[in-house]
Protein backbone atom coordinates (compact mmCIF):
# COMPACT_ATOMS: atom_id res chain seq x y z
CA UNK A 1 0.00 0.00 0.00
CA UNK A 2 1.85 3.61 -1.01
CA UNK A 3 1.31 6.70 0.89
CA UNK A 4 -1.38 9.32 -0.72
CA UNK A 5 0.82 12.58 -1.26
CA UNK A 6 -1.57 15.25 -1.42
CA UNK A 7 0.16 18.47 -3.13
CA UNK A 8 -1.14 21.74 -2.06
CA UNK A 9 -0.26 25.29 -3.22
CA UNK A 10 2.03 25.64 0.26
CA UNK A 11 4.00 22.22 -0.31
CA UNK A 12 4.52 23.45 -4.47
CA UNK A 13 6.23 26.34 -2.66
CA UNK A 14 7.94 24.66 -0.27
CA UNK A 15 8.95 22.20 -2.97
CA UNK A 16 10.56 25.33 -5.37
CA UNK A 17 12.15 26.86 -2.33
CA UNK A 18 13.95 23.30 -1.80
CA UNK A 19 14.68 23.06 -5.32
CA UNK A 20 16.39 26.55 -5.43
CA UNK A 21 18.47 25.58 -1.94
CA UNK A 22 19.58 22.49 -3.65
CA UNK A 23 20.76 24.22 -6.48
CA UNK A 24 22.48 26.84 -4.39
CA UNK A 25 23.99 24.30 -2.69
CA UNK A 26 25.46 22.74 -5.39
CA UNK A 27 26.88 25.67 -6.86
CA UNK A 28 28.66 26.63 -3.55
CA UNK A 29 29.92 23.29 -3.36
CA UNK A 30 31.35 23.62 -6.45
CA UNK A 31 32.80 27.34 -6.34
CA UNK A 32 34.94 26.21 -2.91
CA UNK A 33 35.94 23.11 -4.56
CA UNK A 34 37.47 24.80 -7.79
CA UNK A 35 38.81 28.10 -5.58
CA UNK A 36 40.49 25.89 -3.00
CA UNK A 37 42.14 24.07 -5.83
CA UNK A 38 43.26 27.32 -7.19
CA UNK A 39 44.76 28.26 -3.99
CA UNK A 40 46.44 25.50 -3.54
CA UNK A 41 48.56 26.87 -6.17
CA UNK A 42 49.75 29.57 -4.46
CA UNK A 43 51.70 27.68 -2.43
CA UNK A 44 54.59 25.11 -2.15
CA UNK A 45 53.47 23.41 0.88
CA UNK A 46 50.59 21.73 2.18
CA UNK A 47 49.00 25.02 3.75
CA UNK A 48 45.46 23.28 4.63
CA UNK A 49 47.01 21.45 7.22
CA UNK A 50 46.08 22.30 11.13
CA UNK A 51 49.11 23.98 12.68
CA UNK A 52 50.73 25.32 9.93
CA UNK A 53 52.06 28.95 9.47
CA UNK A 54 50.19 29.87 6.28
CA UNK A 55 52.07 31.56 3.70
CA UNK A 56 51.91 35.17 3.01
CA UNK A 57 49.51 34.68 -0.40
CA UNK A 58 47.19 32.18 1.22
CA UNK A 59 46.89 34.69 4.45
CA UNK A 60 46.13 37.60 2.25
CA UNK A 61 43.69 35.33 0.56
CA UNK A 62 42.52 34.43 3.38
CA UNK A 63 41.54 37.71 5.09
CA UNK A 64 40.27 38.37 1.81
CA UNK A 65 37.79 35.64 1.64
CA UNK A 66 36.44 36.69 5.13
CA UNK A 67 35.98 40.17 4.27
CA UNK A 68 33.62 39.06 1.50
CA UNK A 69 31.69 36.66 3.30
CA UNK A 70 31.08 39.43 6.39
CA UNK A 71 30.06 41.42 3.60
CA UNK A 72 27.28 39.53 2.42
CA UNK A 73 26.22 38.89 5.99
CA UNK A 74 27.62 35.21 6.11
CA UNK A 75 27.49 34.16 9.80
CA UNK A 76 30.72 32.25 10.23
CA UNK A 77 32.99 32.47 7.51
CA UNK A 78 36.02 30.38 9.55
CA UNK A 79 33.48 27.01 8.82
CA UNK A 80 33.61 28.56 5.23
CA UNK A 81 37.35 28.30 5.69
CA UNK A 82 37.61 24.73 7.18
CA UNK A 83 35.75 23.68 4.10
CA UNK A 84 37.86 25.42 1.88
CA UNK A 85 40.97 23.70 3.77
CA UNK A 86 39.43 20.53 3.12
CA UNK A 87 38.60 21.15 -0.29
CA UNK A 88 42.16 21.89 -0.55
CA UNK A 89 43.68 18.95 0.78
CA UNK A 90 41.31 16.38 -1.28
CA UNK A 91 42.43 18.50 -4.38
CA UNK A 92 46.31 18.06 -3.51
CA UNK A 93 46.21 14.27 -2.97
CA UNK A 94 43.94 13.84 -6.07
CA UNK A 95 46.89 15.79 -7.86
CA UNK A 96 49.86 14.82 -5.89
CA UNK A 97 50.74 17.66 -4.42
CA UNK A 98 52.82 18.53 -1.95
CA UNK A 99 53.74 14.64 -1.18
CA UNK A 100 49.51 13.62 -0.75
CA UNK A 101 48.92 10.40 -2.34
CA UNK A 102 45.77 8.60 -2.45
CA UNK A 103 45.71 5.30 -1.75
CA UNK A 104 43.81 2.98 -3.87
CA UNK A 105 42.86 -0.59 -3.64
CA UNK A 106 43.04 -3.16 -6.97
CA UNK A 107 45.38 -3.93 -9.38
CA UNK A 108 48.01 -1.41 -9.85
CA UNK A 109 51.64 -1.80 -11.05
CA UNK A 110 53.54 -4.40 -9.36
CA UNK A 111 50.55 -5.35 -6.46
CA UNK A 112 50.37 -8.50 -4.93
CA UNK A 113 47.15 -9.86 -3.82
CA UNK A 114 45.65 -8.20 -0.38
CA UNK A 115 48.55 -5.61 -0.88
CA UNK A 116 47.67 -1.92 -1.19
CA UNK A 117 49.30 0.03 -2.93
CA UNK A 118 49.84 4.14 -2.76
CA UNK A 119 48.77 5.52 -6.71
CA UNK A 120 50.71 8.37 -7.75
CA UNK A 121 49.72 11.32 -10.17
CA UNK A 122 51.82 11.75 -12.91
CA UNK A 123 53.38 14.80 -11.27
CA UNK A 124 54.29 13.27 -8.61
CA UNK A 125 55.85 10.37 -10.23
CA UNK A 126 58.01 12.31 -12.74
CA UNK A 127 59.39 14.10 -9.91
CA UNK A 128 60.01 11.14 -7.32
CA UNK A 129 61.86 9.26 -10.45
CA UNK A 130 63.59 12.63 -11.64
CA UNK A 131 64.93 13.01 -8.78
CA UNK A 132 66.00 9.44 -7.57
CA UNK A 133 68.30 9.83 -11.26
CA UNK A 134 69.49 13.19 -10.30
CA UNK A 135 70.94 12.07 -6.72
CA UNK A 136 72.26 8.88 -8.32
CA UNK A 137 73.77 11.44 -10.76
CA UNK A 138 75.57 13.59 -7.41
CA UNK A 139 76.38 10.59 -6.27
CA UNK A 140 78.45 9.21 -9.12
CA UNK A 141 79.90 12.45 -9.93
CA UNK A 142 81.25 12.83 -6.30
CA UNK A 143 82.20 9.24 -5.34
CA UNK A 144 83.15 7.52 -9.21
CA UNK A 145 83.82 9.99 -11.65
CA UNK A 146 85.38 7.99 -14.19
CA UNK A 147 81.63 6.89 -14.71
CA UNK A 148 80.67 10.26 -14.68
CA UNK A 149 80.94 10.47 -18.96
CA UNK A 150 80.38 12.96 -21.37
CA UNK A 151 76.86 11.67 -22.09
CA UNK A 152 75.76 10.94 -17.72
CA UNK A 153 76.73 14.45 -17.48
CA UNK A 154 74.69 15.86 -20.66
CA UNK A 155 71.62 13.57 -19.58
CA UNK A 156 72.02 14.47 -15.81
CA UNK A 157 71.67 18.19 -17.51
CA UNK A 158 68.22 17.20 -18.92
CA UNK A 159 67.31 15.84 -15.70
CA UNK A 160 67.95 18.74 -13.79
CA UNK A 161 66.08 21.12 -16.62
CA UNK A 162 63.29 19.11 -16.27
CA UNK A 163 63.01 19.16 -12.60
CA UNK A 164 63.06 22.63 -12.61
CA UNK A 165 60.62 22.35 -15.26
CA UNK A 166 58.58 20.51 -12.57
CA UNK A 167 59.01 23.61 -10.20
CA UNK A 168 61.75 22.24 -8.04
CA UNK A 169 64.20 23.79 -6.20
CA UNK A 170 67.30 21.22 -6.30
CA UNK A 171 69.33 23.92 -4.79
CA UNK A 172 71.67 24.92 -8.12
Amino acid sequence: MSALVITTPASSAIAILRARAVESESSVYGARRAYAQGINGLSDIAWYRDGVTLPKAIAEEKSEYYKALKAIGYSNPSNAWKMVKQYAFEAAKAEGLFGEVTETKGETEGETEGETREARSLTLRMVEELTKLHKASMKTRDNKPEEYTDKIRAAHGHVISALKSMGVDIGI
